[in-house]
């Protein structure tokens, strides 16, 4: 095994291909068997090495989105073990943009299982030094810098006659009618164990994390020590808390959400309070992950 850096988040990557590597995976993020692993590939002909019954849109989507952060969800080909599948009858597969991966990716020829390098629920790792943070020495970390995405891929199904997307990510849903010219259904419950990053506490820092709106930020951390993510400015009698300005484009936002909720952890004040963010289709990811983060919503 050896961390991997992406455009989205660092990777604990092994070879899909070879069970006894896969299964290293799942024991050293305590992840559970039957939660399905990403298979990354170089580029979409290797798909047919791994899915089978492929439909159209699979191309049409990848002719626009890989590499890149898009996760598409076809039937598996039979040769392929259910160890990386969480014993299902689909895999996962994408191919990242980042070009330290791709060279690798391009020298392998096959495919690398890699979810995020980090504990099983945890905030994902975003540079190498959160990834040694939790695994120190024993895990080799191939080191390319800070993930220019910043959180997981959009994952969408395309195994059965109607797309569905199963995680929201930064390609959005409009991107993908745009491309497909069909409706693209959002699951808001997809289930856990089928979708990666899907249970209701996931992507969560170790600090007690409280989600809230605008209208109720002031009065939540008046009488709290706590660090604070907002994209309003500091307002006076605040001096108690660690205020970070978050960006106002979702595209900023999320490159540095993972980043300052490992900075947040690391302070180790009482709680993490999170301003909600706006409530339109390029801020779904976003607001998707601050929802798993929160211990609490209010």
């Amino acid at each position: 095994m050896v961390a991997i850096p992406t455009e989205t988040v660092y990777g604990l990557a092994a070879d899909a291909s070879n069970p006894n590597a896969v299964l290293k995976i799942f024991e050293l993020k305590k992840r559970p068997k039957n939660h399905p692993l990403i298979v990354h590939i170089a580029n979409a002909d290797q798909i047919k090495y791994w899915a089978a019954h492929i439909p159209n849109t699979a191309y049409q989507l990848t002719n626009i989105f890989w590499p890149g952060p898009l996760t598409i969800v076809l039937k598996k080909a039979s040769q392929i073990d259910s160890t990386v599948t969480g014993g299902q009858d689909t895999i996962a597969l994408r191919s990242p943009i980042h070009p330290i991966t791709q060279k690798i990716l391009k020298k392998f020829k096959g495919g690398l299982a890699a979810p995020s390098a980090n504990r099983f629920g945890t905030i994902s790792p975003t540079t190498a030094q959160h990834v040694h943070t939790t695994f120190g020495d024993k895990l080799p970390i191939v080191d390319g810098g800070a993930c220019s995405v910043g959180i997981e891929s959009t994952i969408i199904d395309l195994s059965s006659n109607k797309p569905q997307i199963l995680r929201p990510g930064m390609i959005t849903a409009e991107q993908i009618r745009t491309v497909l010219k069909q409706d693209i259904q959002l699951v808001h419950k997809a289930s856990a164990s089928r979708t990666p990053g899907m249970l209701a506490s996931h992507y969560a820092p170790k600090t007690p994390t409280i989600l809230v709106t605008s209208e109720k930020l002031l009065d939540i951390i008046r009488h709290k020590t706590c660090v604070v993510f907002a994209q309003q400015p500091q307002p006076k009698n605040t001096d108690h808390c660690h205020w970070i300005q978050m960006p106002e484009h979702a595209t900023a936002y999320a490159q540095t959400l993972y980043h300052q909720m490992h900075a947040a952890d690391a302070l180790r004040y009482d709680y993490i309070i999170i301003e909600d963010v706006p409530n339109s289709p390029d801020w779904t990811a976003i607001h998707d992950r601050l929802q798993k983060a929160a211990h609490t919503i209010l």
